[in-house]
């Protein structure tokens, strides 16, 4: 799902970038971890607290800053949708590597 990352080299901040869906949700679930198989850390985050931007490839996008990640090690991340009723299963895992 995150179409682009942006890794800043003198902050430890990741910015990830994805499509905006055509149904609508009412959020996305944001996971992540230093190792593929172990991320534990999530951040839930509700669309309309999203910056939502126009990508001149892409389209409609969000936006969403990580902060604090260490810039020495990988990142995984991976998204998921989700509505009052169910949340979708979540986005192949997308690795940002270690600076």
């Amino acid at each position: 799902m995150p179409l682009a990352v942006d890794k800043k080299a003198t902050q430890s901040d990741v910015e990830i970038i994805w499509r905006v869906p055509v149904e609508q949700v009412e959020g996305f679930e944001v996971n992540f971890g230093f190792a593929r198989n172990k991320m534990d850390e999530k951040v839930r985050v509700y669309a309309q607290d999203l910056e939502q931007i126009e990508d001149p490839l892409h389209g409609p996008v969000y936006r969403f800053v990580l902060g604090n990640i260490p810039l020495n090690q990988p990142l995984f991340i991976a998204i998921a949708a989700f509505t009052e009723e169910k949340t979708s299963p979540p986005s192949d895992i997308f690795e940002v590597k270690a600076q």
